[in-house]
């Protein structure tokens, strides 16, 4: 799309996309973005961000009830097939946010204080 069209020119693509608790890997969700009717061909997909993204992490958390389907690198593998990232990983963590005695495995705080996403986001 053109308004991307300046950072994948500018060949410095984000350098890691990380999603904590995305609902992206759910079909239901996946068939209401902007692109879900675009096509996958032979040779190239026009259903990606081209030259945007490096590396994408995906952190969610056990039990989290937005991110039901917690793994992209499945629903995604053509931004792997056609080389528009160099990787995807998925990472299961707990999320132990709790607040008066109400727990939330999707509260973002939560991620934040996760040891695995802390020091993801400190490398």
């Amino acid at each position: 799309m053109s308004e991307y069209k300046d950072v994948q020119e500018a060949a410095n693509p984000v350098s890691l996309w990380l999603t904590l608790g995305s609902p992206l890997g759910e079909a239901g969700v996946r068939a209401n973005l902007y692109d879900a009717d675009e096509r996958t061909h032979a040779h190239e997909t026009d259903k990606h961000p081209k030259d945007i993204v490096r590396i994408w992490h995906n952190i969610a958390a056990h039990d989290d009830f937005i991110s039901h389907d917690p793994t992209m690198k499945d629903d995604f593998r053509d931004m792997l097939r056609f080389k528009l990232l160099e990787d995807i990983k998925d990472h299961r963590v707990y999320n132990c946010w709790a607040f008066r005695g109400d727990a939330n495995p999707h509260k973002f705080y939560g991620y934040l204080v996760n040891p695995k996403t802390s020091a993801m986001i400190a490398d």
